[in-house]
């Protein structure tokens, strides 16, 4: 039949005398050809697409088989008239696998027709472009469950990759609630940066998906986009000695910490999230406060009254803004707990004044008298001890805690063994818990890690452990505060 055949009825002419018609099929012609429909010839790896095959009009009946020699492919039902087709692994090219259709007649006559098919794959990763963050889940090798991170009323940029052949004009990328999200239109390649346009929104979320172009509009990629009201934190740190006490003298007195505020908005920018940086002394100089009311050149921090009376020479000295997180920088602190009652020799338990402890090492020293214990269990300001007590100690002993830092207001950083980069990275690591809700979670790539180290620079979607909570996870991004700021 020639390829532009007008296929008819009966007819009592001969396709000679009908000169309107190319070809005529007469009655009891032998059957040369049959319609065979592919409605989508992109195929996703892992799903299925089918391909019917049928008789023309007053054809005689035949059966039809269906065969392959791709391996990208699986036939199922390769006998009929409808074949399913199963993507098993992205083709080489486009239009790479093919399929053969045989029709044996029900007058014996032979005939086949192939379709060629794409089997795609359609993945998204981090762009070089993006503005705000993108997290796999802790699952690099599964494109599933990824999540992105914009800023209200703002926009990011994905990178898309399609494999096997098929490029993005072949998709729709389409957010199923558009209010919250739109993708801007692609060009005709297998690799590039998609802009995603987030709506104004204080904290929402929808789902991103990559759809081929056919009736079906069979998802090929999906990846959950997070519109979030950008939170800016306002922060001033101030370096504070006392000069009455040379030991107070800070080690970095010309550190200037709001020089890391790009840097530090570079790690941040994942949760949506941007901190503003100020010196508290407008020339970046030192500022003498006389906290060291014993003279010891420690700052005192007495941990069940969220400071002592150290800590609030230094609070007063310093007066609070409501839009300001305060942070100060001393040259040493100890931490300490002081002990309710007296203890005797063996004892397998301590309480102190207030109502908590936390576990963990710490130094029992009273005078001359010390030992290192550790606080294995507690209830309330009851602490039970892995070993029993080698000398008895008086109400009053001072129970010490090692720390660097407290989230307390003004938030307070010893500097004592920190090197300069692990001071400036305390600073945002306090921020976020005293104003980003964020605990100390178990995780060395994590502003929040509850040790300071060399790559603690991400905000999270997929749930931290949290360090101090057995059993307690938190999705950061989640649990940031969020506010529309009105103009």
């Amino acid at each position: 039949m020639g390829e532009n055949a007008v296929l008819l009825g009966r007819s009592s002419k001969s396709p000679i005398d009908n000169k309107r018609r190319k070809e005529v099929i007469l009655p009891g012609a032998r059957s040369k050809d049959f319609i065979l429909t592919a409605k989508c010839r992109i195929l996703n790896v892992g799903s299925r697409i089918a391909i019917s095959a049928k008789d023309l009009p007053g054809q005689p009946g035949g059966v039809f088989n269906w065969t392959t020699n791709s391996t990208k492919i699986r036939l199922i039902n390769s006998v009929g008239g409808t074949l399913a087709v199963e993507g098993i692994d992205f083709g080489s090219a486009r239009d790479s696998e093919t399929i053969v259709c045989t029709r044996t007649g029900s007058d014996g006559v032979i005939s086949t027709k192939t379709v060629t098919l794409t089997v795609a794959r359609v993945a998204f990763f981090p762009s070089k472009k993006q503005k705000y963050g993108f997290d796999d889940f802790d699952t690099p090798t599964d494109y599933t469950d990824d999540h992105v991170s914009v800023k209200s009323g703002g926009e990011t940029f994905i990178r898309v990759a399609i494999l096997g052949g098929a490029v993005g004009t072949d998709f729709s990328f389409v957010c199923d609630d558009s209010s919250l999200c739109k993708a801007d239109e692609v060009l005709e390649k297998n690799a590039f940066d998609l802009r995603i346009k987030a709506g104004t929104f204080e904290k929402d979320s929808t789902n991103l998906h990559a759809k081929v172009k056919c009736p079906s509009e069979d998802i090929f990629a999906s990846v959950t986009i997070h519109i979030y009201a950008e939170t800016v934190i306002n922060i001033s740190v101030a370096k504070v000695v006392d000069r009455r006490h040379k030991a107070t003298m800070l080690k970095y007195p010309e550190a200037d910490y709001p020089e890391v505020q790009d840097r530090a908005n570079d790690w941040l920018k994942e949760g949506v999230v941007s901190f503003k940086l100020r010196s508290y002394d407008g020339k970046n100089e030192v500022t003498d406060v006389p906290y060291d009311i014993d003279g010891n050149g420690e700052l005192i921090y007495d941990i069940n009254k969220n400071g002592g009376p150290e800590f609030e020479v230094i609070n007063s000295a310093m007066p609070a803004r409501a839009d300001t997180v305060r942070v100060v920088v001393v040259r040493s602190m100890r931490s300490v707990y002081y002990l309710q009652s007296p203890t005797y020799k063996g004892q397998l338990s301590v309480a102190v004044r207030g109502n908590h402890i936390f576990l963990g090492p710490m130094t029992l020293r009273s005078g001359e008298t010390t030992e290192e214990v550790e606080v294995i269990s507690r209830t309330g300001n009851i602490a039970q001890l892995a070993k029993p007590l080698t000398a008895a100690y008086p109400s009053g002993s001072i129970l010490e805690f090692g720390a660097a830092a407290w989230a307390s207001n003004p938030i307070i950083i010893a500097e004592g063994e920190l090197t300069l980069e692990e001071v400036k990275k305390t600073i945002f690591h306090e921020v976020g818990h005293v104003a980003l809700n964020l605990p100390d979670v178990e995780d060395t790539e994590n502003i929040m890690n509850h040790e300071v180290g060399p790559e603690d620079q991400r905000l999270r979607f997929c749930p931290r452990k949290l360090r101090y909570t057995p059993g307690v996870t938190q999705s950061q991004w989640e649990a940031i505060p969020r506010r529309i700021e009105q103009k």
